[in-house]
């Protein structure tokens, strides 16, 4: 069967001398494992397309009950100028992608999260501040579109909290938690605001590196709760 789809590059490795297989998502069809013969060659023109951050169309040959499918072609769809050139962006947008490289489950259509994902990458690659958080709103949306939803009372009426891991919910200080991590009134108002205003606005936002750091912690804990899945300790979003 041959299908025709955009998907997202998550991962590339070598395979033989001239071959990769890169790893993808797709909207249709979740994470795929596509074989690009003669990639890496000097006349292959998919090698730069096939790299890890690329939104690109493929045609690839799948056939049912395999994992590793044939690559017929592959065209870049957007350029991410910031995402390619900028340490700190490409440190960013890989958090994102080490996130659903290691909790979305292959197989599976992903229309949702391939959607939340190129919306990410998109403004990041627009974003001149507040880099560092993209992949933090980028976990708690990942969560959520998995219905495991971040809920609070409103930012203005938070003062020291407590974050329930287990149920995703910002409650006072004075809640009685199994799981509950205590948080002081910045970070409860940095994570909440994290996990629900646009990607787009990110940039505007007033954020201490300090709350940023502990809304890590959090997105880290959240997500290896739910998914049962530890998120590997290099992540550091």
């Amino acid at each position: 069967m041959l299908v025709r789809t955009q998907a997202i590059v998550l991962r590339r490795i070598r395979y033989s001398d001239s071959s990769i297989i890169a790893t993808v998502l797709t909207p249709e069809y979740g994470v795929e494992s596509i074989l690009a013969k003669g990639a890496r060659t000097a006349k292959s023109r998919v090698a730069g397309i096939l790299q890890p951050l690329e939104h690109t169309e493929l045609q690839y040959y799948a056939k049912p009950g395999r994992q590793l499918h044939l690559l017929g072609s592959a065209e870049r769809m957007v350029l991410r100028q910031r995402l390619h050139s900028s340490y700190d962006h490409t440190l960013a947008g890989l958090a994102m992608l080490e996130t659903v490289l290691r909790l979305e489950l292959p197989g599976h259509p992903a229309d949702a999260v391939f959607a939340l994902l190129a919306d990410a990458l998109a403004a990041l690659d627009a974003a001149e501040a507040n880099v560092a958080a993209f992949p933090v709103a980028f976990a708690f949306r990942f969560a959520a579109a998995h219905g495991f939803r971040l809920s609070a009372p409103r930012a203005d009426l938070l003062s020291d909290s407590v974050f329930a891991v287990d149920t995703g919910h910002l409650l006072p200080a004075s809640a009685n938690q199994t799981h509950g991590v205590a948080l002081d009134a910045e970070t409860a108002q940095t994570l909440l605001a994290l996990a629900t205003v646009p990607f787009s606005a990110i940039p505007m936002l007033e954020l201490s590196s300090e709350a940023v750091v502990a809304c890590q912690e959090l997105a880290a804990l959240f997500l290896a709760f739910h998914f049962e899945r530890p998120v590997r300790r290099r992540q550091t979003f």
